[in-house]
């Protein structure tokens, strides 16, 4: 099973911060990631985009693309008592570190030009000190989270600002789960097939992820849409027993090809 092709991240990094060393190591770990695909009967992987790269890269490997389970949450708030644009993240993971830092530096400067009350919630866990420093008054950092759906009821918005990283991003799933829309980068939006509603919700540049932001703050027809939207791509794509069904046929065709092989 694929979390995510190491090597993509790697690359997609080394080119963001122009580290040629970096991509020296991304080259070493594309050819041991794609041995240990030869060598496999069977390879699961939640990104359809790494699942195409592996059917082009390794021929002959049989893939299948199974998502992750995610249970959409019953009752949510009313969006007159949400307020801020949440990003959360595991910071001991490379494209975090960088996100949040495009995040605080570059997106919310330009959304408070428009917006200067709209207030950004950093969190998640292993946060270094380098990102506890980006607090300010329009930036709350508060590390560890225990129960993220207590966080998501109370913001309006959530944010994926990832300029690089691979496979499917777990942090927008549950936020389409919990009712709250997700703004998004190309690369935070790969690998899940989103339906076209969600290119209203994602963006490219700094000012791009602004302008989003803003909409999806003020404007509760939008934010109504997206939310739907969100809730009915958990529920037809992510769902326990839809991921059980594709498991028991991948089985099932794996025992016919070992007995007829």
């Amino acid at each position: 099973a694929v979390a995510d092709l190491h090597h993509m991240r790697l690359a997609r990094q080394a080119a963001v911060e122009k580290r040629p060393e970096l991509m020296a190591k991304a080259r070493q770990i594309r050819d041991a990631e794609y041995a240990a695909a030869r060598q496999a009967d069977v390879v699961l992987t939640h990104s359809t985009v790494e699942a195409a790269i592996l059917r082009r890269d390794v021929p002959g490997v049989e893939v299948h693309v199974v998502p992750w389970e995610v249970p959409v949450r019953k009752r949510t708030p009313a969006f007159d008592t949400r307020h801020e644009v949440l990003f959360l993240g595991n910071f001991s993971h490379a494209p975090n570190i960088d996100a949040a830092f495009w995040l605080a530096e570059e997106i919310m400067p330009v959304v408070w030009r428009q917006r200067p009350d709209i207030q950004c919630v950093i969190a998640g866990a292993d946060i270094p000190e380098q990102i506890r420093q980006l607090a300010a008054p329009s930036i709350e950092v508060i590390g560890h989270v225990p129960d993220c759906g207590a966080l998501f009821d109370k913001v309006r918005l959530s944010i994926a600002p990832l300029r690089f990283g691979a496979g499917v991003k777990g942090k927008i799933l549950d936020s389409m789960a919990a009712g709250v829309p997700c703004v998004m980068t190309p690369i935070a939006a790969e690998g899940m097939e989103l339906p076209g509603d969600f290119t209203d919700a994602t963006g490219e540049t700094a000012e791009a992820l602004a302008a989003l932001i803003v909409n999806l703050h003020d404007d509760s027809t939008t934010h109504a849409r997206m939310v739907q939207a969100g809730r009915r791509f958990i529920r037809e794509r992510h769902d326990h027993a839809r991921i059980i069904d594709a498991l028991g046929r991948i089985a099932g065709d794996t025992r016919v090809k070992r007995q007829t092989g």
